[in-house]
Protein backbone atom coordinates (compact mmCIF):
# COMPACT_ATOMS: atom_id res chain seq x y z
CA UNK A 1 0.00 0.00 0.00
CA UNK A 2 1.15 3.29 -1.03
CA UNK A 3 0.17 6.49 0.80
CA UNK A 4 1.54 10.07 1.25
CA UNK A 5 2.09 12.13 4.15
CA UNK A 6 -0.75 14.61 5.49
CA UNK A 7 -0.75 16.41 8.70
CA UNK A 8 -3.65 15.79 11.10
CA UNK A 9 -6.33 17.74 11.72
CA UNK A 10 -7.17 16.48 15.27
CA UNK A 11 -3.37 17.85 17.39
CA UNK A 12 -1.97 21.12 15.90
CA UNK A 13 1.41 19.96 17.80
CA UNK A 14 1.38 17.09 15.77
CA UNK A 15 0.79 18.17 12.59
CA UNK A 16 3.43 21.12 12.91
CA UNK A 17 6.01 18.00 13.14
CA UNK A 18 4.35 16.25 10.36
CA UNK A 19 4.21 19.67 8.32
CA UNK A 20 8.14 19.23 7.13
CA UNK A 21 7.11 15.58 5.31
CA UNK A 22 3.66 16.99 3.62
CA UNK A 23 3.40 15.15 0.63
CA UNK A 24 6.22 12.70 1.30
CA UNK A 25 5.99 9.09 0.07
CA UNK A 26 5.98 5.92 1.80
CA UNK A 27 4.81 2.26 1.81
CA UNK A 28 3.73 -0.49 4.09
CA UNK A 29 3.75 -3.66 3.01
CA UNK A 30 0.37 -5.54 4.79
CA UNK A 31 1.55 -8.62 6.45
CA UNK A 32 -1.92 -9.46 9.02
CA UNK A 33 -4.68 -8.27 9.35
CA UNK A 34 -7.73 -9.65 11.76
CA UNK A 35 -10.18 -7.16 11.96
CA UNK A 36 -10.70 -5.35 14.76
CA UNK A 37 -8.46 -6.85 16.67
CA UNK A 38 -5.07 -6.55 14.78
CA UNK A 39 -3.61 -5.01 11.70
CA UNK A 40 0.63 -5.62 10.99
CA UNK A 41 2.67 -4.37 8.34
CA UNK A 42 6.19 -3.67 7.50
CA UNK A 43 8.21 -0.25 6.05
CA UNK A 44 11.02 1.58 6.19
CA UNK A 45 11.09 3.49 9.43
CA UNK A 46 12.16 6.97 9.15
CA UNK A 47 13.02 6.69 5.33
CA UNK A 48 12.76 10.99 4.93
CA UNK A 49 15.94 11.29 2.92
CA UNK A 50 14.84 11.60 -0.78
CA UNK A 51 18.28 10.96 -2.19
CA UNK A 52 18.57 7.22 -0.30
CA UNK A 53 17.27 3.98 -1.72
CA UNK A 54 15.55 2.43 1.00
CA UNK A 55 14.32 -0.81 -1.17
CA UNK A 56 17.37 -2.78 -0.36
CA UNK A 57 17.09 -2.08 3.36
CA UNK A 58 15.18 -4.44 5.96
CA UNK A 59 12.07 -3.56 7.30
CA UNK A 60 10.52 -3.34 10.38
CA UNK A 61 7.29 -4.59 11.32
CA UNK A 62 4.72 -2.76 12.94
CA UNK A 63 2.05 -4.18 14.93
CA UNK A 64 -1.19 -2.71 16.60
CA UNK A 65 -3.17 -5.28 18.09
CA UNK A 66 -6.67 -4.45 20.76
CA UNK A 67 -7.29 -6.64 23.69
CA UNK A 68 -10.34 -6.22 26.21
CA UNK A 69 -9.34 -5.80 29.47
CA UNK A 70 -11.25 -5.11 31.92
CA UNK A 71 -14.17 -3.68 30.44
CA UNK A 72 -11.78 -1.57 28.46
CA UNK A 73 -9.68 -1.72 24.81
CA UNK A 74 -6.05 -1.77 25.12
CA UNK A 75 -4.27 -0.58 22.27
CA UNK A 76 -0.69 -2.36 22.06
CA UNK A 77 1.91 -0.78 19.25
CA UNK A 78 5.07 -2.57 18.82
CA UNK A 79 7.81 -2.13 16.25
CA UNK A 80 10.66 -4.79 15.85
CA UNK A 81 13.32 -5.66 13.33
CA UNK A 82 15.50 -2.31 14.53
CA UNK A 83 18.67 -4.46 14.70
CA UNK A 84 18.90 -5.25 11.38
CA UNK A 85 18.65 -1.77 9.99
CA UNK A 86 22.18 -0.19 8.57
CA UNK A 87 24.11 0.64 11.26
CA UNK A 88 24.33 4.34 10.13
CA UNK A 89 20.71 4.92 10.33
CA UNK A 90 19.40 2.14 12.98
CA UNK A 91 19.40 4.49 16.46
CA UNK A 92 18.18 7.97 14.45
CA UNK A 93 15.51 5.81 12.90
CA UNK A 94 14.69 4.02 16.53
CA UNK A 95 14.49 7.64 18.25
CA UNK A 96 12.43 9.01 16.09
CA UNK A 97 9.83 5.86 15.76
CA UNK A 98 9.60 5.58 19.54
CA UNK A 99 8.73 9.63 19.44
CA UNK A 100 6.33 9.05 16.23
CA UNK A 101 4.28 6.35 18.20
CA UNK A 102 4.45 8.16 21.53
CA UNK A 103 2.09 10.98 18.77
CA UNK A 104 0.52 8.39 17.09
CA UNK A 105 -1.15 7.22 20.95
CA UNK A 106 -1.88 10.41 21.37
CA UNK A 107 -3.80 11.20 18.47
CA UNK A 108 -6.03 7.90 18.62
CA UNK A 109 -6.64 8.63 22.13
CA UNK A 110 -7.71 12.12 20.96
CA UNK A 111 -9.85 10.84 17.77
CA UNK A 112 -11.74 8.74 20.20
CA UNK A 113 -12.67 11.23 22.85
CA UNK A 114 -13.92 13.24 20.19
CA UNK A 115 -16.86 10.08 18.76
CA UNK A 116 -17.79 9.56 22.74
Amino acid sequence: MIGRIVPTQVDPEVAKLQEPHTGMKFQIDIEEIDPPHLLAFRWHPFAIDSNRDYSKEPTTLVTFKLTESGGQTLLTITESGFEFLPTDRREQAFQANDGGWEHQTRLVEKFIAMRA
